[in-house]
């Protein structure tokens, strides 16, 4: 099964912006002391295009089959609702 994954470049920028963030937070003052090197993306990682390489070479996901059990209260319902407070 090819599940296209990133097949569409909506799906790709909002995970360059993401990375960009992470970087920009980890260069702040509160952080960078803490900070001996950036280890993913690498300094190497500058353009945009660098990003998506990255994204394309590092992501995943998994594999993670559901059940048939039917949701809900009712007597063939396999979720106990009585925990959940009223109103």
């Amino acid at each position: 099964m090819f599940a296209n994954y990133l097949g569409d470049e909506r799906d790709v920028k909002p995970l360059i912006v993401g990375l960009k963030i992470i970087r920009q937070i980890y260069q702040t003052s509160t952080f960078k002391e803490h900070v001996r090197a950036e280890s993913l993306t690498g300094p190497e990682c500058v353009t945009d295009r660098d990003y998506e390489q990255y994204i394309r070479d590092q992501s995943q996901t998994i594999f993670h089959p559901v059940g048939t059990c039917r949701m809900g209260a009712d007597e063939y319902g396999v979720v106990d609702f009585a925990y959940v407070p009223k109103g």
